[in-house]
């Protein structure tokens, strides 16, 4: 049965003054601000009594949120712990959550799927006409041109709204899925929200939500993440082991969830296998790696949200500091290892099976340490707690509507004020000539900035060449150790049939009599194994599949690349002047280095394996025939190089083509707003004074807001 709210006459009295206030400043900036800021102020209104209506509605369930970056391993947390580890929902090498995707109980397993209103498509239609670069206005604008690339006829889907599809099975509902939540689903774009309904009564009053990756490259996924923050009441982050808590899973944690009115989180160091596997030569044994790589980690957070905590403790917010201390003390998950308890490692999967190796060098693994490794102990805990006291979570949601609606106007006017500010100050220090000097100088050190972005990202590119030389050279060079077949022997039992006389010369009547006796003797023989053939295939795509990712990624080292514009921006810019804003830049670069999306490298080895199976099987003895599958295996590796080799130069010369869309980006960017505030300020310098005397009345009701 759902949780129901009502709003008593304190909460409706604290409502009102909220409203109020929000009305008081619209009134208050409305002679002075433009129209992007009372944009700003009524859309943090509209938030506030969206949130409102949202909770205290008669069917509201506490809302835990799966949070994280794309390749996170969001969606295999999620089927292992609600599906027993089913991919029902679908892995995020091939990213398929294009939209939230809320898991909740019904007695009946059903999808239903909410489609955009009319009047909502009619909307985004309009934003994306806009020519702004805000976040919500590139995202309607990329659904917009997926419906017209579709061919889809929207109106259909639009006034239907609603739709319920029942399923039979996990396969029948990872189909249904695909159509309407797949990266390509041919509905995707049309499609606001997915509720699957599971038969599982312990979730009931819960909604689990698999959210899109937070820098997913369809800029529409993310912004709908973010719009589903906003009324999430507990969350699972995950951040990977390999990368963990990087700086965009820092500023979330620290700035971003701590002001949406959470108030509860679990930080989950996910893919915990791979950081054991950064790890494992650090060490003498598993077991000590295990230890103390956790150790390691969780030094790692306490060092990043110790002292927020104690802000937070310091300013009286004490769900803040809970969810700062909560991020201290993250939980360690392998999706994969879980999975992988009490099986076999002949009836593990190809991925299952590469990551068993991988830590698996020494010899060490066995069932009870991929036990360990795969414990997830602590998330069920934490779920079975959310369970347990949903009640008391949503109470403590409700008490937070009011103060964090008021922190949010509160930020939004200090940030306005200091605008404003800077803005009075520059136009009361400088006249027309000299503006224009500045912004020839501005202009200068931007163009200053370009070479230099220029210059790293062609030594970038150069580097992309030399890795694609070296690697395709190890591939070449692996190829030949995958094209060999070994011998092996085999063993069998032959039998020889012997006719033995029964004659006796004294008894005349056995004269001419005979019996058969049945002798064995084992015997060896040479043999090569079909299958053997066909893994060294498999293994051979798998590695160059690895290799040629991995080697994207170390090439491109975006965390470098960070550090890098961020320096040449420092370097260029004067931090005492009124225009240096560090914070905008970091977010220019953030939002520039999410853009970067690494390739993954998909090798189809099916026809390669079929060509084999179709001449041979099982074991071959014959001499001639052995000669035969090790000719073909070698041509088959050969061509399979070529197919690869050939794959991976297109890659290259396409992310070469996105990382010059990038660079040329970032530089536009950094004019388009510099530009346009020199505009402001020079149109303003032809009645100076004036402009002067109303900035000063801005600045002063800013002051008492």
């Amino acid at each position: 049965m759902s949780i129901i709210f009502t709003k008593t006459k304190e909460k409706e009295r604290a409502f009102t003054a909220v409203n109020e206030r929000f009305d008081a400043v619209l009134n208050a900036v409305q002679p002075y601000a433009d129209k992007t800021t009372l944009s700003e102020i009524s859309k943090l209104k509209s938030k506030f009594n969206r949130g409102v209506d949202d909770f205290f509605r008669n069917d509201r369930k506490l809302r835990l949120a799966v949070i994280g970056r794309v390749k996170a391993g969001k969606s295999t947390f999620l089927n292992m712990l609600i599906f027993d580890g089913k991919d029902v929902l679908p892995r995020a090498f091939t990213p398929k959550t294009a939209t939230l995707t809320k898991i909740e109980y019904a007695p009946e397993d059903a999808i239903e799927v909410e489609y955009y209103s009319t009047a909502e498509w009619e909307s985004l239609e309009e934003l994306a006409k806009s020519d702004s670069a805000a976040e919500e206005v590139v995202a309607a604008k990329e659904l917009i041109e997926s419906v017209k690339k579709s061919g889809i006829d929207y109106t259909v889907y639009t006034q239907k709204r609603k739709e319920r599809l029942t399923f039979s099975s996990n396969e029948a509902l990872m189909d249904t899925l695909n159509r309407y939540v797949g990266e390509n689903g041919a509905i995707t774009p049309l499609v606001k929200s997915v509720v699957l309904y599971i038969n599982r009564p312990e979730l009931e009053g819960i909604s689990i939500v698999d959210t899109p990756g937070l820098n997913d490259p369809v800029q529409s996924r993310t912004q709908r993440t973010k719009e589903f923050l906003e009324v999430c009441d507990t969350a699972f982050f995950l951040s990977t082991a390999s990368h963990f808590l990087d700086k965009s899973d820092v500023d979330l944690l620290k700035a971003q969830l701590p002001k949406k009115g959470m108030v509860k989180l679990a930080l989950i160091c996910s893919r915990f296998d791979e950081g054991l596997s950064d790890e494992l030569f650090n060490y003498d044994t598993l077991n000590e790696n295990i230890v103390e790589t956790k150790k390691q980690l969780t030094k790692e957070a306490k060092s990043k949200f110790s002292k927020e905590k104690e802000r937070y403790i310091k300013l009286g917010e004490n769900v803040c500091a809970n969810l700062m201390e909560a991020c201290e003390n993250p939980m360690f998950i392998s999706s994969l290892y879980h999975n992988m308890v009490g099986r076999e490692y002949d009836d593990y999967d190809e991925l299952e099976q590469h990551a068993y190796d991988l830590l698996n060098d020494r010899d060490e693994l066995n069932p009870e340490t991929v036990a360990q490794i795969g414990d997830i102990t602590p998330v069920e805990e934490y779920l079975n707690e959310v369970i347990a006291k949903r009640d008391a979570f949503l109470a403590e949601r409700a008490d937070e509507i009011v103060p964090s609606a008021e922190k949010s106007l509160n930020d939004y006017l200090g940030s306005l004020h200091d605008r404003m500010e800077k803005h009075l100050d520059t136009l009361a220090n400088n006249d027309r000539e000299n503006l224009e000097k500045q912004r020839c100088d501005m202009q200068g050190k931007i163009h200053h900035v370009q070479a230099k972005v220029e210059e790293y990202f062609g030594t970038m590119s150069v580097k992309l060449d030399e890795a694609k030389i070296a690697i395709l050279r190890d591939l070449r060079r692996s190829s030949h150790e995958h094209s060999q077949l070994q011998d092996k022997t085999g063993t069998e039992t032959k039998f020889i049939k012997t006719r033995v006389s029964d004659s006796t010369w004294y008894k005349p009547w056995t004269w001419g009599s005979s019996h058969t006796e049945v002798s064995s003797y084992q015997t060896t023989y040479t043999y090569v194994d079909t299958s053997d053939a066909l893994e060294s295939v498999r293994h051979y795509a798998g590695e160059a599949s690895t290799s040629i990712e991995q080697g994207f990624v170390e090439t491109t080292d975006v965390q470098s690349l960070k550090q890098h514009l961020l320096k040449v921006v420092v370097d260029n810019f004067d931090a005492s002047d009124e225009n240096y804003d560090p914070a905008y830049f970091r977010l220019l670069t953030e939002r520039t280095l999410n853009k970067i999306d690494m390739p993954v490298m998909k090798i189809d080895v099916e026809d390669y394996l079929s060509a084999l199976n179709a001449q041979f099987s099982g074991e071959i003895r014959d001499s001639s025939k052995r000669s035969e599958l090790r000719s073909l295996l070698a041509s088959s590796i050969s061509k399979l190089f070529d197919a690869i080799s050939d794959q991976f130069t297109q890659e290259v010369a396409r992310f070469k083509g996105e990382l010059d869309k990038i660079k040329d980006g970032f530089s536009e960017e950094l004019l388009k707003d510099i530009n346009a505030d020199f505009e402001a300020i020079l149109k303003e310098c032809e009645n100076k004074e004036a402009s002067i005397a109303r900035l000063k009345e801005y600045v002063a009701i800013l002051g008492k807001l």
